[in-house]
Parts: structure tokens; C-alpha cells; sequence
């Protein structure tokens, strides 16, 4: 990507004619010197590096939200930053390279290598730092996106920082930009983040429902309008209510070059997760292969059970399907046959918590706990009449299809949300979201206050900013 690329990227979304008439465009090298940093060689030699000047990495402005960066997590000796390149607190810094076009405003004196560069007289006067951090952050999704569209290269260097062409309030309105957007922007935030704690807040619904549901809490008022007694609940071992229960092939019965690109699917342990069948993960075998292992065949609404008991218990049933598909090796199959409602009533029963408690007691210890076969078939549950079954798991399917609707409209928030910054972004880089400040100020804009006067005073403080170029003496003259 080149300074060409992206500013014809970036006057699709910028034009004068879109800006109010007091604006100004300009690129930032006209007004802005642009400085990379530099990075001690070799990294980690311990004259450099380990000292206790902060030492900026893209991991500290990723960990860190909001505008400001605070902390780094390593830092550099004094001879360490003198080989890089270290910019005061109250300065802005831009990512160049990995995560790229990051702003953050330091609020503290760190070292940047060269993923970064830095405006060192943009914390003057004639600027509003806070305005170019939330113009870097609208400009973000810009440089992405020209990445996106078969740009190789991903570093902006500083050459094509120097190039942005981006619009340029008077001072006084980017100081109420920056104001509006903070505030603004802030809310946003605090309203994302409330809803982004939403799927936790269902993912411990659904666990209280499935606790309520095995435990027979759920559908204890149903029980008493029936007059059925919890005492009917039986426990049984998993072998007596299934009609069979394997494991998928291992070792050579079924290799990694016995794979293929189509035919026959194999069911592996990504693909079953909690109460879910992840279909995205596939893998095949040939036909041939497959009549060597035809006694791995599933069927729809078998039970899958992961042989790992990680974080929680990985379980589902096998959803329809006109595909042939056996098992993985880890990869459990209870099959219940004759009752959709006991073959649903276990899987909520072993996918409980009481469940993975039981089981991680038994695995106690083990570095990846895992169970086997004969554990499975003698793990006992307890039952409840057929009746109740049917009672419980039309309330759990209730319940869950509740939390589903509301989990789809959470993840509809979380995009109208995400696309809200933006928006907010591009009206205040429009001028719309301060029309009414310029219309109650228009002294604030007009005249020595205008940009184009901003510009010039910008324009000639750089110019005696610069030290005199020395005059080169002939060696005639010399003599």
C-alpha cells in the first residue's frame, strides 16, 4: 500500500464539498512532522532491555481501552532508549504495523520501536491532540479496509502518514468536536459494555434451567398437580437405558492419510459442543474406508459425547442429515432407541453441572481429564417417569427457545452498537454533529479564528521552525 492507494481510498470518504465551508482540508506532513521509532538490536539483550523506562508494544495498546495508555508491561535500560525513540506523556502515538492505525495519547513518558510513529509538535497550541486521536480512530476502519482490497503491504510508513488528506476544523471547534465525541463516545461504551455482560447473563440461565430441570426443581408444581412423588425418579446406569454405546475407531484403524476431501463424514470431538452440533468443522472418508468402519455408523439423534472434560461437559444429539457419517475416536455414541423424550432427557441430565462435578471428581488429577467407556456405561442417573420426562423437557426447550430469541436480539445490539462509533464518528468528521455549535459561534470561526488562518500560522511557524539549511562551499572557494 502506497500514499497513492490510500488517499484515493480516503478522498471517497473525505471531499471538500462534504466539509462546511469553514473547514479546510490538508495533508498531515503540511502540518504535522511525522517521526517513526526505532528498535534496540538485538531484542531481549539485557543492555537494552529490563530497565524501568516504559517500553510501548502493540500487546499494551490492544490490552488497554480508551484513548489513553497508562502502563507497558516491559520496559528498557537508559541506553535502550536512547536506541529507540522516546516521546513524552501527553503525546500521540499511531501503530503502524500488526494492529494497524491504533491512536493512543500517552500517560506516560515510553519508548516506541518502529510499529509506531509519533507527532511530536502536534501538543501545541494551533492543535487539539484529542481530535486527531478520535480522527486516527475514524480512520481506522479506512486503512483496514484498503488492506482488505489486495493491498500487500500492511506497515504505513511514514510517508503514507504524511499523506492522509483529512479535514481541519478551526481550532475551537476541534476542541468541541473532541469534547462531544468524549462524552459521546463514552456513553456508547458504557452502553456496550452492559451489553456485552448479556451473554453471560443467559449462559447462567440456561445453567439454572438445566440444574432446576435434572434436579427435578422445575417441574416440582407439576408433580404435585399429578401427585406424583420425586421419589419415582430411579437411578439407573447409562448401559441399561441405551441400546448401545461405542467409541469411534483408533490408532490405524483410521489414519490422518485415510482422509479425504468428500464422501463419507466423520464426526470429531470440534464438532460436538455443549447442547450444540458444530457443523462447520468436516472431514470425510472414502466409501471404501468407510465399509471397514460401517460399525461406526451414527444415526440421527444419538447422543455425542466428548471423552474430554475440559470446562464444561461437550454433549449433543446428531441433528438430521441425508450424509452417512461414523464417529471419532473420543467421540462417545449413546444411542436410546424408541423415546425422543428419554433421549432428550439425558443428554439435559448429562450435560448438567452435577454432572461435570461428578465426573471432574472422578478424573481428579488427571492433566486432561478424560473418561472411558466402561465409566460412561456404569454412570448412573436418575430417571423420572416417562410423564415427567415429557413435562420437563418441553419446559427446558421453552425456556431455552426464550434465551435464544433474546440472545439473537443481544447479538443485533452488539452490531448496531459497533456500527454506532462509527457513525458517530463520521458525522463529527462531517461537521454534522457541531452544525448548531458553528451556528451559535460563528466569531469562533471566522476570520484570524478560521481554518485557512490556522493553516497559514501553521504553515509559517513550521517554516521558521526549521533550521537553515547550510550553504555548500565549493573547494575553489575553500582555497
Amino acid at each position: 500500500m502506497n500514499s497513492t492507494d490510500l488517499c484515493k481510498h480516503w478522498e471517497v470518504r473525505v471531499s471538500k464539498e462534504a466539509l462546511p465551508d469553514k473547514w479546510a482540508t490538508t495533508q498531515i506532513g503540511d502540518i504535522l512532522t511525522v517521526i517513526r521509532g526505532a528498535s534496540p538490536r538485538p531484542k531481549g539483550d539485557p543492555r537494552y532491555f529490563g530497565g524501568q523506562i516504559p517500553w510501548i508494544s502493540i500487546r499494551d495498546i490492544n490490552a488497554e481501552k480508551g484513548k489513553f495508555l497508562t502502563t507497558t508491561v516491559e520496559g528498557v535500560t537508559e541506553l535502550g532508549a536512547q536506541k529507540s525513540r522516546l516521546v513524552p506523556r501527553g503525546n500521540l502515538i499511531l501503530s503502524n504495523s500488526g494492529s494497524v492505525c491504533i491512536p493512543k495519547i500517552l500517560k506516560v513518558d515510553g519508548c516506541i520501536h518502529d510499529g509506531f510513529v509519533t507527532f511530536p509538535d502536534l501538543n501545541c497550541e494551533n492543535l487539539s491532540t484529542i481530535y486527531f486521536y478520535h480522527l486516527f480512530d475514524w480512520m481506522r476502519p479506512l486503512v483496514i479496509d484498503a488492506n482488505r482490497q489486495g493491498v500487500t503491504q500492511v506497515n504505513l510508513n511514514t510517508g503514507i502518514v504524511k499523506a492522509f488528506e483529512i479535514p481541519l476544523p478551526p481550532l475551537a471547534e476541534q476542541k468541541e468536536i473532541a469534547s462531544r465525541l468524549d462524552a459521546l463516545l463514552g456513553q456508547v461504551e458504557r452502553l456496550k459494555a452492559r451489553v456485552d455482560a448479556l451473554p453471560a447473563v443467559l449462559k447462567r440461565f440456561r445453567q439454572s434451567v438445566l440444574a432446576a430441570a435434572v434436579s427435578g426443581k422445575l417441574t416440582e408444581d407439576w408433580r404435585e398437580e399429578n401427585e406424583a412423588g420425586n421419589k419415582n425418579w430411579a437411578l439407573t446406569p447409562i448401559a441399561d437405558i441405551a441400546q448401545t454405546i461405542f467409541d469411534g475407531p483408533f490408532g490405524s484403524k483410521l489414519k490422518t492419510s485415510d482422509y479425504t476431501d468428500s464422501g463419507i463424514r466423520v464426526v470429531r470431538l470440534g464438532n460436538i459442543g455443549h447442547l450444540e452440533f458444530k457443523d462447520g468443522d468436516r472431514s470425510f472418508i472414502s466409501r471404501e474406508k468407510y465399509e471397514t468402519l460401517r460399525s461406526n455408523t451414527l444415526k440421527e439423534g444419538d447422543i455425542l459425547f466428548s471423552s474430554f472434560v475440559d470446562e464444561e461437559i461437550r454433549i449433543c444429539r446428531l441433528p438430521p442429515s441425508n450424509q452417512i457419517s461414523i464417529n471419532k475416536a473420543d467421540c462417545f455414541c449413546i444411542r436410546i432407541p424408541n423415546s425422543d423424550t428419554l433421549c432428550d432427557f439425558v443428554t439435559l441430565k448429562l450435560a448438567s453441572h452435577e454432572t461435570y462435578s461428578r465426573i471432574k471428581k472422578s478424573v481428579h488429577g488427571v492433566t486432561r481429564p478424560r473418561i472411558n467407556l466402561k465409566f460412561l456405561r456404569s454412570f448412573e442417573i436418575e430417571i423420572p417417569p416417562p410423564a415427567e420426562q415429557t413435562e420437563i423437557v418441553r419446559r427446558v426447550n421453552e425456556l431455552f427457545a426464550f434465551a435464544d430469541k433474546v440472545e439473537a436480539q443481544v447479538s443485533a445490539a452488539q452490531a448496531r452498537i459497533n456500527q454506532l462509533s462509527q457513525s458517530i464518528l463520521a458525522k463529527a468528521f462531517r461537521g454534522e454533529l457541531t452544525a448548531d455549535w458553528r451556528a451559535a459561534h460563528p466569531e469562533r470561526i471566522t476570520g484570524e479564528h478560521s481554518a485557512e488562518a490556522l493553516l497559514a500560522r501553521i504553515q509559517a511557524e513550521r517554516a521558521t521552525s526549521k533550521p537553515a539549511k547550510k550553504k555548500r562551499v565549493s573547494k575553489a572557494a575553500q582555497k
